[in-house]
């Protein structure tokens, strides 16, 4: 095995972040939170709509288990929507750690390994 100079496209492993991958993360935690907080009211809406506590409500396999009833995940959405249950949501992420000075050039820590794989510095 000799060393690792790329694949076939001429790309370096040890390349910083681009732009694309920087925004892949972004949005992708937007995306996470948002869906955190619509998936939070829908419990919500679940509890009190069939009186049961929120622990007792788990989401699995396309499936909504309600206490001791099962609904279809689009059948809770339609429940939740025809309540007025607000199923959107703008989700914001601020990546931590990141930032440019620009008199010296230098660029603060990346949360991006050289792979393009999540990274956390511990």
């Amino acid at each position: 095995m000799g060393a690792d100079h790329g694949d076939e496209h001429g790309e370096s492993p040890n390349a910083s972040p681009t732009a694309a991958s920087s925004g892949s993360d972004l949005n992708g935690m937007a995306a996470q939170i948002g869906a955190r907080a619509i998936k939070e009211r829908m419990i919500d809406f679940a509890a009190e709509t069939w009186n049961v506590a929120k622990e007792q409500i788990v989401f699995r396999d396309g499936l909504v288990l309600i206490g001791n009833e099962a609904i279809s995940f689009p059948d809770l959405a339609k429940k939740c929507r025809l309540s007025r249950v607000q199923l959107s949501h703008a989700g914001y992420y601020k990546t931590p750690v990141i930032h440019w000075t620009a008199p010296r050039r230098v660029a603060g820590r990346s949360c991006i390994s050289p792979t393009g794989l999540p990274a956390r510095k511990l």
